[in-house]
């Protein structure tokens, strides 16, 4: 599908796409196709994949100075992956994607348009038949329960456009926690989502085992409602009004109760 360049440079702003690279060598290259017309620089974080996906984004570092590739010593998983792309970009938006190329590029125009209502961050909602049914009844029960802690939209996955202000936001809470989708939820800024149809994996196999999706399932509820916590403590004696408009506020919060926590 065609989508034209001037849809993306999103009325001139500097755009970034990030995308966490684990087992992807058969993707990459058309993944990277798809975005290069679309995004002003592309960071690919090598999350330390034992395949060929690193001599591939080297291979195309070198052709293309707007591909930054940053390699990981060891596995840290997709959110921290994510993470490190974030704190490296430098877009005014950026958009998260996977590199499995069951996330839409053609989607990226209808988040970035959306954010033109006033939000800071937009979720590309995941529906469709892109999983077997028991995963994809447990994805919901899992997001009702997130939804439940952090207040994020029922359909939200890691697809997402993010302002710089979500940016920062985000990396704020990174010595907290490290679940980007709850982070998002709990940075007190203006999220929705828009309904995306997911498409099914055409290449290899999910990086996750069933036992996995649920101790990742488990690890993100715990982190989020850790990361709620701490940011009530450090919230409370600047009142509800604050809403974290201030952008040192909540560094400085979190970093004082942590301090007083290790007292």
């Amino acid at each position: 599908m065609r989508i034209e360049t001037t849809e993306i440079m999103h009325k001139k702003k500097f755009l970034s796409a990030v995308v966490p690279v684990y087992r992807n060598q058969e993707t990459l290259e058309t993944l990277y196709k798809t975005l290069s017309p679309l995004f002003h620089e592309i960071v690919f974080v090598n999350d330390a994949s034992p395949d060929g996906s690193a001599k591939i984004l080297d291979f195309l570092a070198l052709q293309d100075p707007r591909v930054r590739v940053i390699h990981l010593d060891k596995n840290l998983g997709q959110n921290r992956a994510v993470l490190r792309g974030l704190a490296a970009c430098r877009g005014e938006i950026a958009v998260i994607l996977d590199a499995d190329l069951q996330d839409p590029v053609d989607a990226i125009p209808r988040l970035l348009e959306k954010m033109n209502g006033g939000f800071d961050a937009v979720f590309a909602g995941r529906c469709g038949a892109y999983e077997s049914k028991s995963r994809l009844f447990a994805s919901r029960i899992f997001k009702k329960c997130l939804h439940w802690i952090a207040k994020t939209p029922l359909d939200a996955g890691l697809f997402a456009a993010l302002s710089r202000k979500m940016i920062e936001r985000v990396l704020q809470m990174t010595p907290y926690s490290s679940y980007v989708v709850g982070m998002i939820g709990l940075a007190g800024l203006p999220i929705c989502s828009i309904a995306v149809e997911r498409r099914a994996r055409e290449n290899g196999i999910s990086a996750y085992s069933n036992w996995s999706r649920f101790k990742l399932g488990a690890w993100a509820i715990f982190h989020t409602l850790r990361l709620r916590r701490l940011l009530r403590r450090a919230l409370a004696p600047l009142g509800l009004g604050c809403r974290l408009r201030q952008p040192n506020v909540l560094a400085t919060s979190l970093a004082s109760v942590q301090c007083k926590r290790s007292r």
